[in-house]
Formats: structure tokens, C-alpha cells, sequence
């Protein structure tokens, strides 16, 4: 077919919708170096430690055919079908079977490109079905909804995408049951954004409950009946489409109420001032990643078109004035703390601000595009008083001094906002420019100026988000991996850990059975169980920085893997790679080992973690002497700043100075193997200085740091550089001294009864355990409802073992063990879902006019 007559084929513009994001997307991919292009590779924050090693295990349970149920690849063993519900639900991702496992960053990538395509087709198949337009027009507006703020701002979040996709056709779904009465098409959009990820629906479901009033105000008045009847159907759509996505949301239910629930507002208040908020809409804005205003550009043209919308005459005032007041609302939330805490499911946001920005950005593309193919029926007369109002108000953003933007950005959107308002009026007055003795539309100047606009902001966005080195992400796949399939177990179990992580999820990245762990699905009974033992946790991760022999034995943790050769009584060197020293525990414990009874009593205290194992010690064993001793710590050097003594091994300053400091000297007068654990807010990070090398711990939450073996006289200096972003802080240190002759009884204690199990999968062990009298099998198995333990085939009661780990008693004597995984609430949410999808399926087959009643 000739190019020129392709505009005319009915899905010409389809196709385009599709492909214009794609273009984009990889022209700033160009720009920043990504592979192919270059050493680099798009995925950022979160996704660099959590979504890419995440997709590499769904890949690797893909190819082997294991259970997606769960996985023993971090956390010491977490609930995958609700890592899956937040962050893999999705279809789509299934496409990352086609790629090799050595290029799950570019399967990931091509998913982000996918997403933001297909998203652009649905916001353009939304304005084609509501307007009857299908032109180029449509396809740019419904491009600043596919690379809009949030899109730029967020895309590496690619398990929210999906949702992006689904909006426009929920809308449309909405539009159709209300109007029609036809509720098929929203109850499969509503079902699957609820499915492929249920927390961005939280946010939809709570708009599509104000749209469907914003609907029904719209229309024509058809009786208060009419009103109760659909909403009934709308109630049962939305049902329908919860109990479609049960499968996952049930799991996933029981598994989040022992996540941390994060903090509530006590007061209400404005995070900003608006005009900081209306900044936000300029164009080449640098997007909002961790901390700042939330993403809400959208185009500076369409932002103006909102008051030509007030003032088309072609939509009715009940229109106007109901969507108008529920995108304000919308804008409102964005910026309340109460609204934003009820949009985000009752919980403020870990960084991410405004991850609802979207439903704001949808709304004004549509009222935008209203007024776009409306312009003409405005009054000339309205045009002068709303450019000179938009001036306005462009002037008290640009005037106002909190957070400016750069100069850059003002002065494009002031040059925007210029040309866009002369092609406007030049667009009312009928008027064209001619170039070659061919007419050119004022209009057909103003697609030309959005196309160029929506390009530049696009490119420049996904450039400022950054990238990262992909052959440091990646350059030690395939040498763990080898590591890996030499010393992983067979039949029995132990697990392998990293002594120096990259990304909080490199556990998973290796697929290695570990205790380190970032999601937000994270267990929070797990967490705080982590850092009372005294290793690095902060919210919803956890990390193996900061072990002891005692956690190496209780946690199973029979290999270590270091890029640097380490000095660790109970570890010795067994191999040494081109990269890596591999370590063995020789006082390593299996899965399960006997305690005494009592260690079900065993209490979880955060910011004690010497006294909790020793207190464990004490309990799970009949030895009476402290594995852990308790040194005194001089008082610290400051410079720059004053210090109080605030006991318990705190100590609190105020800085005074710019670079201020706060420096132990620690000196030892008898041979001792030293710990310490330390604990600094707003402080930069611990400098730990042995023998003229110097150690750097930047987590301010603090850990157990093993300072090794310290001769008398040996001195250690300890240097806790100030933040001069704050004035004031915190420091907490306890120094202990480890005793090998106590933890050598405690090993021989706990050793004598192990579950030697003998045959694992993701979802069930087994094995034989001789019991030389009554106790308490503790297993180093995270406590969940899912599990099920078979003790001679009879089951067994489960008990909660340091508030978060799993055990059982056992009489004296041989034992059978076996335990089985299926999901707390998999079976009943299956079962909902089956019979949803079942009634969707009726309930299309008698709408397609198949099902016929025979006399």
C-alpha cells in the first residue's frame, strides 16, 4: 500500500499509539547507554535490589519446573506466591521465559517498554470509543498519558504498569455498564488490574467508586430506581472482579498482616504550598523519585485546556462541573496527608510520593482532549481571559521562592505556553500558514509543537532518572553460580550466604538459600527477629552484615561467600575462585535441632542483640555461662559539636561545626575475640580502623560488627562522622568479648539431636530425627500458617519460637518429620476464583445470544 494512504487504514493510528512510546523510550535508551546501546542498564532504586532479582526467580522457577509457592532464596524461606501478587502477577511477565537467565535486565527493560506501549493504546482506544475520533491528535494526547510524570517517574516500577495499562479500559468499563448496562468489560479490567497487582488497585477502586457517581451525575436523569439498580450491578461487577483475583488476594491477605504496618497521620495537614504543586506541570521538570512533589506532568498545553473545557459549550455542565471537582480532589489528595494516607490503602507511602498521580494525569488528558476537538465553539472572546489568567498564575509559580525549578525549566514552559496560545488563537480564527504553496493548519502546528514537547520531556526524564553499570550488576553471575551448583545440597539442606551484598536481594539474584531479604511482603515478625539478633534491618529488609557463630549455627548457614578473605572463628577457607573465597561453618546446625522446652518463652528485644543470645543460650541449652561478655567502652573524642551521656550506651550530640565527628579508641589489655554493635542516626556511616585499614558500615540502623581476634595492646579506633544535614543525633555502642569454649559446649549441645533431612523441595522436607528426651524442635524456618508438620505421620502442633521461627515438641525417641507448604487461604481463594470465572463465563455466554430457552 502506497505510505500515503496509510492515515486512512481504520488501525493506522492504532499502530501508532503503540509504536510512539516505543520510539521514545528507546531514543532515551540510546542517549543513556543502555545494552545494546552502550554498559548500562535502566533499572534503578527498587528495581535494582528487588524487581530484577525477583523476575530472575519466577525465571528460574519457570525452566526448572518448580513450585511458585515458595522459595528458600532468601528470608530463610518466604511466601513467593505473595512476592508474585505485588511484584509478578502480571501476564506479561511470563515473556521472560523466552530470554536467557543471563539477560533478565533486558527482559525487564522489554517489559517496561511493553507496558508504557500498550498503555498508550488503551488511553488512545478510550479517547477514539468516547469521542468517535480516530486521528493523530488522539494518539499525542494519549501520549502525555503513557509518558506523563508518573510513567517517567516511576516505570522502573514495573509491576505498576500494568495498572497504567488497565485504567483507561476500567473507565471505559464503567462508562459502559452505567450507559449500556453492559458490565463484562469492566469486570475483566477491574479483575485483572486487581490481579496483576493488587495495591495500585486499592487506589483504582477507590476512584472507579467516585467515578461511577461522576458517571451517573453526567447523564441524563433516568430515576432513582435506575440509580439503585445499577449500582447494584456495579457492586456486583466489582465483586465479581475481587473474587477473579481471590486466588492471589487471600494469600496474600494473611501474608501482609504481619508485614509492618508502617505509621498513621495524627494531625491533618498540606505537604506543600499548591504553587509548588502546580510547578509540577511545567515541562522538563526533573521527576520526583524517593522525596519531593509528586509526578504530575502532563503536557503544559493540556494543563491549559482545562479551562477551555470549563467553557466548551458541547459538553453538559453536570459533565464538567462532576469531573472537574473529582480530578481537584484527586490534586487535593496528592497533597493532604490524611487523603494521601486512605488513597495508598491506609499506609503512607516508603518513599514514592503520589503513586496515584496517574487517575489526576488520565483526568486531565480527557478533559483536555474534550477541549481540544471543542476549541472552535468557544467564544473568541474567552480565549484573551484565559490566557491572561494562565499568565497569572505561570507568574506566581515562577515567583515563588520555596524548591525552584531550574531556570531551564520556566523559561521552555513560559516559551511553550507563548506559542501554544498564538497557534490557538490563530486556530479559532481559522487561520494557516502556507510553506511551499501548501496549506498548514494552526492546528496541525500545535500537534507538531506537542509531538516535540512530549519527545524532549520524555527523553529528558527517563535520562535524569539514571542508570547503572550493568557489568557490575552482572559480572558475577555466572562464578556463584558456579559456586552454587558445586556446594548447594542435594538431598539435605543447609543454606549459603553473601558476606558482601550489592543489592539487598542478591540471595535471590544467585538463587541461594539465604536469610537476606527486601520486600514489602517481608514478614515483619522475621524483621525484628533479624535485627534483635543484631544484623542489619531497616523496614521491610534484612541482610546476613552483622552474624556471630551462634546465628550461623541456629540459622543453618553452612557456606559463606566473600570477595575478601575473612577472619571468623567458626568459619574456615575451603576454596578460593578468581573472585571469590568460599568459607565452610564447620559448626553448622541442619534445619532443626533440640531445645529445651522453655525456648518457646524466648523473648525478641530489639537493640540487645548480646543479651538475646545469650538469653537463648540460657534457654535452648543447660549452660549457664555467657557466650557473650560485656566490655566497658571508654568515652568518646568529639570535635566539632558537644556530648551527653544518656545511658544505657547512648550518647547524644549536637553538632556545631560542619564536619564533626565523634572517635573511640579502643585499647585492649588481655587477647579477646571483640564484637561490637553500634547503632548512629544522622550520622554518615562507621569507621572502623584496624592495623592502618579501615572498614566503612553506612547503615545508620546499625548491626553487629566483629572486630576479630585483639591482642593486648591492640588498638581499634571507631569514627562516626556527622551528617551536616542535621544538628543533632544519636550513637549507641556496646562492645562484648566471645567466648569459643562456651559456644564449643553450646554446639556440642544443640548438635546431638538434628533433623537430618533427607529430601527437599520449594513446598515440602522430610527427614529422621533421634529425640534423647522430650523438648522443643526448633526449626530455622520462618513461622507461617502455611506450613503443616507431619511428626509420624500424625500432625503436629506448630509453636511460634522466637516470636517468628517455627518448632514443634518431641517426645524422646526416632522421629519422622516431614512438613508441607501450601498457602494460608491458596485453597479457599482458588476456589473463589474458579466459581468467579465461571459465572463471567456464564454470564458471556448468554450475552453472546447462544443460550436460547427451547419450549
Amino acid at each position: 500500500m502506497n505510505f500515503r494512504k496509510w492515515p486512512q487504514h481504520p488501525h493506522f493510528y492504532g499502530w501508532l499509539a503503540l509504536l510512539l512510546p516505543v520510539v521514545l523510550v528507546l531514543a532515551a535508551y540510546i542517549g543513556m547507554g543502555v545494552f545494546p546501546f552502550g554498559n548500562q542498564a535502566a533499572m534503578i532504586i527498587d528495581s535494582y535490589h528487588q524487581y530484577v532479582p525477583f523476575f530472575s526467580e519466577l525465571h528460574d522457577k519457570i525452566w526448572h519446573g518448580d513450585s511458585l509457592l515458595y522459595s528458600w532464596h532468601g528470608s530463610l524461606g518466604f511466601n513467593f506466591l505473595a512476592v508474585q501478587a505485588y511484584y509478578l502477577a502480571s501476564p506479561l511477565n511470563l515473556l521472560i521465559a523466552l530470554f536467557p537467565a543471563s539477560m533478565m535486565i533486558e527482559a525487564f527493560e522489554c517489559l517496561i517498554i511493553l507496558k508504557i506501549s500498550l498503555s498508550c493504546w488503551t488511553a488512545y482506544r478510550y479517547l477514539r470509543v468516547r469521542t468517535g475520533k480516530n486521528d493523530y491528535g488522539t494518539v499525542v494526547f494519549a501520549g502525555f498519558y503513557a509518558l506523563g510524570g508518573f510513567v517517567i517517574a516511576y516505570n522502573w516500577n514495573v509491576m505498576w504498569l500494568d495498572s497504567i495499562v488497565c485504567f483507561p479500559l476500567i473507565l471505559m468499563g464503567v462508562e459502559r455498564l452505567i450507559n449500556e448496562g453492559k458490565g463484562s468489560l469492566y469486570t475483566i479490567m477491574m479483575g485483572m488490574a486487581i490481579f496483576c497487582n493488587y495495591y495500585m488497585a486499592i487506589m483504582i477502586c477507590i476512584f472507579v467508586v467516585l467515578y461511577y457517581f461522576v458517571v451517573w451525575f453526567s447523564r441524563k436523569r433516568k430515576g432513582i430506581r435506575s440509580f439503585f439498580v445499577t449500582g447494584i450491578h456495579f457492586a456486583g461487577c466489582s465483586l465479581l472482579a475481587g473474587g477473579m483475583a481471590a486466588v492471589y488476594l487471600l494469600p496474600t491477605y494473611y501474608t501482609l498482616i504481619n508485614s509492618s504496618q508502617g505509621s498513621k497521620p495524627t494531625e491533618f495537614k498540606f505537604y506543600r504550598n499548591f504553587l509548588e504543586l502546580f510547578r509540577q506541570q511545567f515541562a522538563i521538570v526533573e521527576p520526583t523519585q524517593l522525596t519531593g512533589a509528586p509526578n504530575i506532568y502532563c503536557g503544559v498545553l493540556l494543563a491549559m485546556l482545562v479551562l477551555f473545557y470549563i467553557a466548551a459549550k458541547n459538553i453538559r455542565v453536570r459533565e464538567k462541573i462532576s469531573k472537574l471537582l473529582v480530578t481537584a480532589f484527586v490534586l487535593v489528595s496528592l497533597n493532604v496527608n490524611v487523603l494521601d494516607y486512605i488513597w495508598h490503602g491506609f499506609h503512607f507511602p516508603n518513599n514514592l510520593p503520589g503513586r496515584f498521580s496517574f487517575i489526576y494525569i488520565f483526568m486531565i488528558v480527557v478533559m483536555a482532549y474534550d477541549a481540544w476537538i471543542s476549541l472552535r465553539l468557544t467564544d473568541i472572546r474567552l480565549y484573551g481571559v484565559f490566557f491572561a489568567a494562565e499568565c497569572v498564575l505561570f507568574a506566581f509559580c515562577v515567583w515563588y521562592p520555596e524548591n525552584r525549578l531550574p531556570v531551564y525549566s520556566m523559561a521552555v514552559t513560559g516559551a511553550l505556553m507563548a506559542v501554544y496560545m498564538i497557534l490557538l488563537a490563530a486556530h479559532r480564527k481559522h487561520a494557516f500558514l502556507r510553506i511551499r504553496g501548501r496549506k498548514i493548519q494552526a492546528k496541525q502546528l500545535c500537534l507538531i509543537l506537542l509531538t516535540v514537547e512530549l519527545a524532549g520531556n520524555a527523553v529528558f526524564g527517563l535520562c535524569m532518572n539514571g542508570t547503572v553499570n550493568r557489568t557490575s550488576y552482572t559480572k558475577d553471575r555466572q562464578e556463584v553460580a558456579d559456586i552454587r551448583d558445586r556446594y548447594e545440597p542435594d538431598q539435605t539442606f543447609y543454606r549459603m550466604e553473601l558476606a558482601q551484598i550489592r543489592g539487598r536481594d542478591d540471595v535471590t539474584w544467585h538463587h541461594l538459600n539465604g536469610m537476606s531479604f527486601f520486600s514489602s511482603t517481608a514478614d515483619d515478625r522475621m524483621e525484628k527477629l533479624m535485627g534483635a539478633l543484631g544484623f542489619y534491618n531497616s523496614g521491610n529488609k534484612y541482610s546476613y552484615k552483622g552474624a556471630t557463630p551462634l546465628t550461623d549455627a541456629m540459622l543453618a548457614i553452612r557456606y559463606v561467600i566473600s570477595n575478601d578473605e575473612m577472619d571468623v572463628s567458626n568459619l574456615s577457607l575451603c576454596e578460593k575462585t578468581e573472585n571469590k573465597y568460599i568459607y565452610e561453618n564447620q559448626q553448622s546446625l541442619s534445619a532443626g535441632f533440640m531445645v529445651n522446652p522453655e525456648t518457646v518463652e524466648w523473648k525478641i528485644v530489639e537493640g540487645e542483640p548480646f543479651s538475646i543470645q545469650n538469653d537463648f543460650v540460657r534457654m535452648a541449652t543447660d549452660t549457664d555461662e555467657l557466650l557473650f561478655t560485656r566490655m566497658e567502652v571508654s568515652e568518646p573524642e568529639v570535635t566539632g559539636g558537644s556530648l551527653t551521656s544518656t545511658g544505657e550506651d547512648k550518647y547524644y550530640y549536637e553538632r556545631t561545626e560542619n564536619e564533626g565527628s565523634l572517635t573511640w579508641q579502643l585499647i585492649f589489655e588481655d587477647q579477646q575475640d571483640v564484637y561490637i554493635y553500634f547503632e548512629a542516626s544522622h550520622c554518615k556511616s562507621l569507621k572502623v580502623i584496624i592495623d592502618g585499614k579501615t572498614q566503612t558500615y553506612s547503615d545508620q540502623r546499625g548491626h553487629i560488627v566483629h572486630l576479630g581476634q585483639c591482642d593486648a595492646g591492640k588498638v581499634v579506633t571507631l569514627n562516626f562522622p556527622m551528617d551536616s544535614e542535621y544538628n543533632t543525633g544519636n550513637v549507641k555502642l556496646q562492645m562484648y568479648a566471645f567466648d569459643q569454649e562456651v559456644f564449643d559446649h553450646v554446639y556440642e549441645q544443640l548438635s546431638e539431636s538434628q533433623w537430618q533431612v533427607t529430601d527437599y523441595d520449594s513446598t515440602q522436607l522430610s527427614g529422621m530425627i533421634d529425640v534423647s528426651e522430650d523438648g522443643l524442635l526448633m526449626l530455622s524456618i520462618p513461622y507461617d500458617e502455611g506450613w503443616t508438620i507431619f511428626v509420624d505421620g500424625e500432625e503436629a502442633e506448630k509453636q511460634a519460637v522466637g516470636e517468628a521461627l517455627t518448632g514443634c515438641y518431641l517426645s524422646a525417641g526416632t522421629h519422622e518429620v516431614k512438613m508441607y507448604y501450601v498457602p494460608q487461604g491458596l485453597r479457599a481463594g482458588g476456589l473463589i476464583s474458579l466459581v468467579s470465572v465461571m459465572i463471567l463465563g456464564m454470564s458471556l455466554f448468554i450475552q453472546s445470544g447462544r443460550f436460547h430457552k427451547h419450549g
